[in-house]
């Protein structure tokens, strides 16, 4: 792991950072309520019936896990924020590592600034919800990922960190094929040994994926399609399409793939469209530009930083927007663009690639 010292930030960006997390917290408070309130509750189950409701909490298990250990000592939800606020930083301290090791100690810095800044990813931390420390952990896992692609160094902690994702989110077990096809790809040298693993990886991977699927209670995967959903939970169809299938199997939605090819194809359009653009009708004029504003800085410096880029890096942030997008393609998108989230780490470690040198006299001052 890396050393205590490569820990360490400029001491302005810790004042920076605690002011920008202290003036979110003062905004929106600390949300206990909807998906915080769900975790709540099933932690109370949990300890009652040493079991969980349904299968599918196995996958939220980590975040259930903190309301556990919160009513068990008897102190307030609330407490959970500390868990994902220390999170929050130790995510900053491995990118801040990531920056410097590969960049300039001034572009390190500048985009230490940018993330901290980036208030739709940073407002998440007031939420006791999944995504916090989700986004956190794919911070360090890709921290560990970028080691082993381009040092060939812990796999152990990759692997510590790839299976800790499953646990917080369902999405989580995504990125056990990003992983895969980033080291099949980044290192040719490895791929003699996915043609021994490969088929038991594959058929590994299934077989969670379809337990995570089983796992949903009432959910149905089909729903999203026979009523349109571009934004889940919204239909689009004033008559849904009658189709009948396993509505909780990739086989089902296959199934409706290979019977309605042209409005599948319109539906995970508009639903790509939709995770990428982040605009949503049902938000202010306001929200969306300042919004939008932020993500059209974040794609522009993205496509500018392409070219120089890392390979290791280039090759992670194109196979995890490649198994995001396609999804949400397969499913439909979230109401607040949640499922985006884990795609920005990967975007953001390209950001130092495309800016300009002569940015050091704008930052030196943090040192």
């Amino acid at each position: 792991m890396p050393t205590t010292t490569a820990y360490i930030l400029p001491r302005k960006i810790y004042v920076l950072w605690a002011l920008v997390q202290l003036v979110l917290v003062l905004v929106f408070g600390i949300n206990t309520q909807l998906e915080a309130a769900k975790y709540a509750t099933e932690a109370s189950y949990l300890l009652s019936h040493h079991s969980f409701s349904e299968p599918k909490y196995w996958f939220y298990s980590v975040q259930i896990v903190l309301h556990v250990l919160a009513q068990w000592l008897h102190i307030p939800q609330q407490s959970i924020y500390l868990v994902q606020l220390s999170m929050n930083l130790l995510a900053l301290h491995y990118l801040y590592q990531l920056w410097k090791q590969f960049y300039t100690l001034e572009k390190a810095t500048f985009a230490a600034l940018v993330w901290m800044a980036f208030l739709p990813l940073q407002e998440w931390t007031t939420h006791l919800y999944t995504e916090s420390i989700f986004v956190s952990v794919v911070c360090i896992w890709m921290y560990y990922l970028v080691q082993y692609l381009t040092r060939r160094q812990y796999l152990k902690h990759l692997a510590i960190c790839s299976i800790a994702l499953v646990f917080i989110r369902p999405t989580g077990m995504l990125f056990l094929p990003i992983a895969g096809m980033a080291i099949f790809w980044q290192l040719p040298s490895s791929r003699r040994y996915f043609l021994w693993a490969g088929l038991p990886l594959l058929l590994g991977f299934y077989a969670l994926l379809a337990t995570a699927m089983r796992g949903q209670g009432e959910f149905d995967f089909l729903l999203p399609f026979k009523e349109g959903h571009i934004i889940c939970g919204l239909p689009t169809y004033p008559t849904p399409i009658a189709f009948e299938g396993d509505a909780q199997s990739l086989t089902g939605i296959v199934a409706f793939v290979w019977h309605y090819p042209w409005e599948f194809i319109s539906l995970a359009g508009q639903r790509l469209w939709a995770f990428w653009s982040i605009y949503r009708s049902y938000y202010s004029p306001l929200h969306n530009i300042v919004y939008t504003g932020f993500f059209v800085a974040l794609y522009v410096g993205v496509f500018v930083a392409w070219k120089q880029a890392l390979p290791a890096f280039k090759t992670i942030a194109f196979c995890t927007a490649l198994v995001f997008s396609v999804s949400v393609m397969i499913t439909c998108d979230d109401w607040h663009s949640r499922f985006l989230l884990p795609v920005l780490p990967s975007l953001f470690v390209l950001l130092p690639t495309g800016l300009p040198k002569r940015l050091g006299k704008y930052v030196r001052y943090i040192h």
